[in-house]
């Protein structure tokens, strides 16, 4: 099956309804223009698809399975075929937009050459650095597809080579992959983080007699250094290899993706752009640091003194001045995943190659975790791989002393902030060994407890704080016949906050996940009994104080959950 052949009617509505979909949960704004003064994405979507108020909505057992989003697409997708079954003057006009749409995505499928317009920057919030001149404010770059046809045509592309690759890709890339039979499953799965951490705890498990050693490695700036020429050469590799025909009709696509952004042009350049940070346009942005006169706002990469170093860089001078321009894929953008998936199964070869029962290799995006019984072994492996990274144009944080982690047995708190570690021995003791180790989102001790790492902790109380405000900003109905709804759509929230702790399944009942899970109900508790006041002092007195206290109770708690 070609491009052009997957490129159906069918799939163009699904990803049309989806970010349709996508719009309406964000509330987005539908009278918004770009630059040129052409109408929005969203505008956009609403003149060629059923209005919201026709939406078929799905029955009670999908809905229960599927969240909002996966509900209104097929909602919409519903509504459309229920209109060319017996359309009506209204359902004409938007079908008659959506034929032209539908016919110009193929038209330009089945081209041998397409361009795509450069995204739009936007810059998410990351961390902070306390500098000796103020405050540094480092944020994350995402870009936007704003031109619709671009989007939905790179939507494909992604779906398309996802689809044409992902049989050739080894097991063991867990990320951005679609549903399939994973470790003899006998039904198809999405593989996630959860499955990264439960396959170390299962080789714990089996190596729990002898010792385990352990080394990790953490790719700096991934997406914004990876080498285009590298990519394109990974993709013709790998069809190549595995004969994959079909791959010659999306080439051009990728090589359109690739040329439509760089990291230096698309994003760096906007550091010195002072329009960019403007506080007027950016004071949501900003938030605290709105009104700081030190503060500054960036984005970061890596320095030219770490591409050219010539211990653990991997360019030349001349090279890296040659490759400048060809750094970077969008984040955001949708056939991004496709090639970190591609590339790095490349890059995985040295360890994945060998069939060894006593070795532990899983990598979830950029972050790897290499275990073996035997310490020479776990150290050549990962040399090996890093040796990979640099031929793959690739940089790694870089591997310090294990000593400077360790005072006498215990473990300094620098080691959490390591990105990358040589080969320790997993357990208690002293030298290079750490009874904890942490992978994707989790920490698990050589006895076999499971906690949250600290990043994820503070993201658990993030959702309950945004909950908080999500609910105090719901405007409150004058009349009583709204009332019922808006109580049911604050009971919906306070359910969704205390239900966000069941993805952490993993979770064992030990002393620190039940402290960590004791201080996010202390703080639940605060949030609910503040929201309590807030809303029944607006709500003149009238509110039922039994879902505050039935949403306070034990049964609700996060301890409870993990019990």
């Amino acid at each position: 099956m070609t491009f052009k052949e997957f490129a159906t009617s069918e799939v163009i509505i699904y990803l049309l309804a989806r970010e349709r979909a996508k719009c309406v949960r964000k509330n987005r704004n539908s009278k918004y223009r770009d630059a040129k003064g052409e109408p929005g994405i969203s505008t956009q979507l609403e003149r060629m698809l059923p209005p919201h108020g026709v939406w078929v909505r799905p029955g009670k057992l999908a809905r229960e399975k599927h969240d909002s989003l996966w509900c209104s697409t097929h909602g919409i997708i519903n509504a459309v075929r229920n209109a060319r079954k017996n359309p009506t003057e209204l359902d004409r006009a938007y079908l008659k937009e959506l034929d032209l749409f539908i016919e110009r995505i193929q038209e330009r499928a089945g081209s041998n050459y397409t361009t795509f317009s450069s995204p739009k920057t936007a810059a998410l919030f990351k961390k902070e650095k306390t500098t000796s001149d103020g405050v540094k404010v480092i944020y994350r770059p995402i870009s936007i597809y704003s031109n619709l046809e671009d989007k939905i045509l790179i939507a494909l592309a992604s779906r398309y080579l996802m689809k044409i690759f992902n049989s050739s890709l080894h097991e063991e890339i867990l990320s951005y992959r679609p549903a399939r039979r994973y470790h003899g499953s006998q039904r198809m799965v999405v593989t996630n983080q959860e499955n990264a951490v439960a396959n170390a705890i299962d080789f714990r498990n089996r190596h729990n007699a002898g010792e385990i050693w352990v080394a990790e490695c953490d790719i700096q700036k991934f997406y914004d250094i990876i080498n285009h020429d590298v990519i394109m050469e990974c993709f013709d590799d790998l069809a190549k290899e595995k004969r994959i025909r079909d791959y010659d009709s999306v080439r051009p696509f990728l090589l359109a993706y690739l040329e439509s952004y760089n990291f230096p042009g698309n994003v760096l350049s906007e550091n010195d752009s002072q329009d960019f940070w403007q506080p007027e346009r950016s004071k949501y942005r900003h938030g605290k640091y709105y009104r700081k006169s030190n503060a500054v706002f960036c984005f970061e990469w890596v320095s030219e003194k770490d591409f050219t170093d010539p211990v653990h860089g991997c360019y030349s001078k001349d090279e890296f001045r040659n490759a400048y321009t060809k750094l970077g894929v969008p984040q955001g953008g949708a056939l991004s995943p496709v090639i970190a998936d591609v590339v790095m199964n490349s890059v995985d070869r040295p360890v994945i190659e060998f069939d060894d029962p006593n070795r532990f290799f899983n990598r979830y995006g950029d972050d790897i975790l290499l275990m073996h019984i035997s310490q020479k072994d776990c150290h050549n492996f990962i040399e090996a791989y890093r040796s990979s990274l640099r031929e793959h144009r690739f940089i790694y944080h870089p591997f310090e002393d294990f000593s400077l982690y360790k005072k006498g047995k215990s473990t300094r708190r620098c080691y959490w902030d390591a990105k990358s570690k040589d080969a320790f021995l997993w357990g208690d003791g002293e030298g290079t060994a750490s009874q904890w180790i942490g992978f994707v989102g989790y920490e698990i001790s050589r006895d076999g407890n499971v906690r949250l790492r600290r990043s994820s902790l503070d993201k658990k109380f993030s959702q309950v704080n945004r909950t908080y405000h999500k609910v105090l900003s719901t405007p409150i109905p004058n009349d009583r016949s709204g009332w019922g709804k808006y109580e049911k759509s604050v009971i919906w929230r306070l359910t969704r906050m205390t239900e966000s702790i069941s993805k952490c399944s993993l979770l064992t009942a030990n002393r620190f996940s039940s402290a960590q899970m004791a201080c996010l109900d202390r703080y639940r508790q605060r949030k609910i009994h503040k929201m309590k006041e807030i809303i029944l002092s607006r709500h003149y007195g009238y509110f039922v104080y039994d879902v505050f206290k039935k949403m306070a109770s034990k049964d609700f708690s996060f301890n409870q959950r993990l019990k």
